[in-house]
């Protein structure tokens, strides 16, 4: 029996700070081995997350730049999910947050980077119409770590303001990363503690 997972994957416009297209959903259903899932995250005090890996389209990469293009997205791989792991530490809805793997009940958090460019911002503020604009894309997947059932995941996809100015040129990769680590860990607190009671707060 197979159970719908219990996060659809967004990443939101957040305020005025960060862009993207919209609202992404992509709903996942899984039961790896035949393990049912979980109907929320209650039963979960531990996330682990690690170093995203880096899947990044380098063919448009000149060979010159290739090298350096891919130590930014390394260190990227590793960034976010440092962001990711401060984020749920700051939610307080889980006893154990960790960047290394521990035994146990836990939800591990793992990540693709897709699309990374860090455009020019000089561009994005005087001309605009996408010149220079930011990319981050990535998609999260959440899975239980004793069965490798995956719970779900959050899929963001990431760019600067298309209309230039003052607002795009701050919407950096960096920017980018901060706001989809902030909505995986509302997806996780909310699913821990229950979105009725995260509201009230």
């Amino acid at each position: 029996m197979r159970f719908t997972s219990l996060f659809v994957g967004a990443v939101l416009l957040t305020g005025l700070t960060a862009c993207g297209t919209s609202k992404v959903v992509q709903p996942v259903e899984s039961a790896a081995g035949g393990v049912s899932l979980p109907t929320s995250l209650a039963g979960y005090s531990a996330v682990i997350v690690q170093d995203f890996t880096n899947e990044v389209d380098t063919t448009k990469i000149k060979s010159e730049d290739l090298v350096a293009f891919q130590e930014k997205v390394n260190t990227a791989s590793r960034t976010v999910a440092d962001r990711i792991a401060t984020e749920v530490r700051s939610t307080g809805a889980f006893s154990e947050v960790s960047r290394s793997s521990t035994p146990g009940k836990a939800v591990v958090v793992t990540g693709r980077i897709t699309r990374y460019a860090e455009g020019n911002a000089a561009a994005r503020l005087l001309v605009g119409f996408g010149a220079g604009s930011s990319y981050f894309d990535a998609t999260i997947t959440l899975r239980d770590q004793e069965t490798g059932a995956e719970l779900g995941q959050v899929i963001a996809d990431r760019n600067s303001w298309a209309l230039g100015g003052g607002l795009a040129a701050g919407q950096t990769v960096e920017r980018h990363m901060q706001g989809a680590a902030k909505r995986v860990a509302e997806y996780l607190r909310d699913e821990k503690l229950g979105k009725a009671t995260t509201k009230k707060k």
